[in-house]
């Protein structure tokens, strides 16, 4: 996974992003996630 850290491309934007809008509600309300 050297991409993830090594180039900033947008595709590791994006990933960024999906795993963020993924984790942000989980931390919100984790009684929601589950």
């Amino acid at each position: 996974m050297r991409d993830w850290n090594g180039c900033s491309d947008e595709g590791n934007v994006i990933k960024t992003l999906i795993v963020v809008v993924i984790l942000l509600p989980r931390l919100a309300s984790p009684q929601s996630g589950d």
